[in-house]
């Protein structure tokens, strides 16, 4: 025989709580937003009922789709309505929530014994390589060994000169 704890069997069944009260523990936004599916469809149904009565007592063929539409108009309204205020009543719930909950407090700037020390860097940096006094000691270019841009671009292109040169005079032989 099984022990009598308030732990539940494995197959044991879900609660028999009644309907109407599940549904009304949702609150009543988790009420309005489970009947709106009966809201959309039952607008629709009244509406081509009424234009099915008024064909059949006139003898008219044209209420029947009219009154149809409206009844499709009339329940995405409603449906509309009942989605914005359902969103209305939980953005209400979720700022209340928010304000009731405490937040940390903020530090304040002029206490500066809040701030934490200034710690000791782990690494230096280095002065930078190159010398950084005004009193440069020039150097004759000669001594330098630097080339300007154009006495550059010409032995480059006599470099290249040369290389075709080369180039065709080989080929001319090896004809």
């Amino acid at each position: 025989m099984p022990s009598d704890d308030n732990s539940k069997p494995q197959g044991a069944k879900p609660s028999r709580v009644p309907f109407l009260m599940r549904t009304q523990a949702m609150g009543s936004s988790g009420w309005e937003a489970y009947t709106i599916g009966f809201t959309l469809v039952g607008c629709i149904i009244a509406g081509a009922g009424a234009g099915y009565l008024l064909d059949s007592h006139f003898k008219t063929s044209y209420w029947l789709p009219i009154l149809f539409l409206v009844g499709v108009v009339g329940g995405f309204r409603e449906m509309l309505l009942v989605l914005k205020r359902v969103q209305q009543q939980e953005d209400k719930k979720r700022r209340d929530k928010a304000a009731s909950t405490p937040m940390a407090p903020t530090p304040s700037s002029e206490d500066e014994t809040e701030l934490p020390p200034t710690r000791k860097r782990i690494f230096e940096v280095p002065p930078p390589p190159f010398e950084t006094s005004t009193d440069k000691v020039e150097v004759p270019k000669a001594e330098r060994n630097e080339e300007s841009v154009d006495d550059i671009l010409k032995r480059l292109l006599a470099d290249a000169d040369s290389d075709l040169k080369k180039g065709t005079d080989g080929e001319a032989n090896s004809k």
